[in-house]
């Protein structure tokens, strides 16, 4: 309908509503039967054109949600945590008038650093450096709350970067781990993002839970970091001394020194905690240096045995400078609980050590290598495991196996001391076996000294 067919019926009610020419006198019923009249035709024309935009703008948003599909279809876990934010970004641009995309990533101490950044960027921010602290606290505190837009006013961003920037969190394990930005350059534009959130959560759940684990275990790792960096700076552990001894007459002959943590965690726990961290020399050398100091106190013609990893074993530096504060004789225990991966690297260091110390092989046949380990160490002491001296004097398949080890022992030109002993049935079951040396429960528990 038009305006001249608009305009022809306001005349026909203007003269429909002036009886017999006289201007000054209204006939109210043709005045009301042309305004139904009017407001029907208008609000007829108001719904086609409700109807035609309503039809235009579900027209964009499935051609828009076909894109994101496509987009997210295409998105996969990369070798990288900074490589999947990078394709996470790359897509992102793919939308319609988007001029910026970015991912961030929470970190447990209250950072956010920018993993990937595309477009019209803040030129202060960049991948791998954290954000300012209060643009990082703007939003980690809306990403607690939701999704949401933000609108910067005319002037406040620097030029060339997006003016309005929409945020969708990254949520996994419960936890905001962080999240995907999209921006535009043009304030008429920024309304339109408003429009787009619905579009970006999907973005955002694509991507936590592509980088969401990766991202947990980051924090997991920095937590281990601070806690294992508040022990080893504040001293939060003790060395205690287990005597070793010659079995047919309980003569002392050497120490193992061991570690307790004042908050009662397992070593091996606390341990293998530092190895997962990426601390295990660190803290492992904390430990060597006060058990060294300590090892002063113990009775003089005695040796102390110190427990190793083969990541320590391997740094040499840092062993071979402990080794000089040594007032006797040290053994040195390559622990077999956890993994060699290079063995010639590990020999190879092992070498610069043996004139300073003797080697020892702990927990033989509870670990990874076997006798693998022992062929390729060569050490002077080779330590039976606990699981294989428990009962040995009522089991005949441990009896076989400490046979044959010793049998070995003998012909490799190294010594088997066995550790966890608890009974006499037990010590004199090793006696008749062949072991000669023996630690455990039986002769002392690890105690500390001075």
């Amino acid at each position: 309908m038009g305006a001249l067919k608009v305009a022809a019926i306001l005349t026909c009610v203007v003269v429909a509503a002036v009886p017999h020419g006289r201007i000054g006198d209204v006939d109210p019923a043709p005045v009301g039967t042309a305004a139904v009249v009017l407001l029907t035709i208008v609000r007829w024309r108001l719904l086609v054109v409700s109807e035609r935009w309503v039809s235009r703008r579900l027209a964009s948003e499935m051609q828009e949600r076909a894109q994101a599909m496509l987009s997210l279809a295409r998105l996969e876990q990369a070798d990288t945590l900074e490589e999947t934010a990078e394709s996470v970004c790359q897509e992102a641009m793919r939308l319609e008038s988007i001029d910026s995309a970015c991912v961030y990533a929470f970190g447990p101490s209250g950072a956010v650093v920018p993993l990937a950044m595309r477009g019209a960027c803040l030129p202060d921010e960049a991948p791998g450096q954290p954000i300012s602290h209060r643009r990082a606290q703007h939003i980690r505190s809306q990403a607690g709350e939701g999704n949401w837009v933000d609108v910067h006013q005319p002037g406040s961003m620097p030029e060339g970067s997006a003016v309005a920037e929409a945020f969708a969190s990254m949520r996994w394990d419960d936890r905001v781990v962080g999240v995907v930005g999209v921006g535009t350059v043009r304030h008429d534009q920024s309304e339109q993002l408003h429009e787009r959130l619905s579009t970006l959560t999907e973005f955002g759940v694509v991507s936590a839970a592509l980088m969401g684990p990766a991202l947990v275990e980051e924090w997991r790792v920095a937590d281990v970091r601070a806690l294992l960096t508040q022990v080893i700076d504040n001293h939060a552990f003790r060395p205690v001394f287990q005597p070793v001894v010659v079995l047919r007459n309980s003569e002392i002959v050497g120490y193992e020194a061991l570690t307790r943590f004042a908050d009662g965690t397992r070593p091996d726990k606390r341990f293998l905690e530092a190895h997962m961290a990426g601390m295990s020399v660190r803290l492992e050398m904390a430990c060597v240096m006060d058990q060294l100091e300590a090892a002063t106190w113990l009775p003089g013609g005695t040796w102390v045995s110190l427990n190793i990893s083969p990541a320590l074993a391997s740094a040499v530096v840092p062993l071979v400078a402990s080794l000089e504060r040594a007032d006797r004789e040290v053994v040195l225990e390559i622990t077999e609980h956890v993994e060699v991966s290079d063995y010639q690297k590990l020999v190879s260091a092992l070498e610069l050590i043996r004139s300073r110390a003797r080697l020892a092989v702990d927990d033989a046949g509870a670990g990874y290598a076997g006798l693998r380990h022992i062929l390729e160490l060569r050490p002077h002491f080779v330590k039976l495991d606990v699981s294989l001296v428990r009962n040995i004097d009522t089991d005949a398949a441990r009896q076989a196996m400490v046979a044959g080890m010793a049998h070995f022992a003998r012909n490799s030109g190294c010594e088997l001391i066995a550790e966890g002993i608890e009974t006499e049935g037990e010590r004199e079951e090793l006696i008749r076996l062949g072991v000669a040396i023996g630690q455990g429960y039986l002769f002392g528990k690890p105690s500390p000294v001075g």
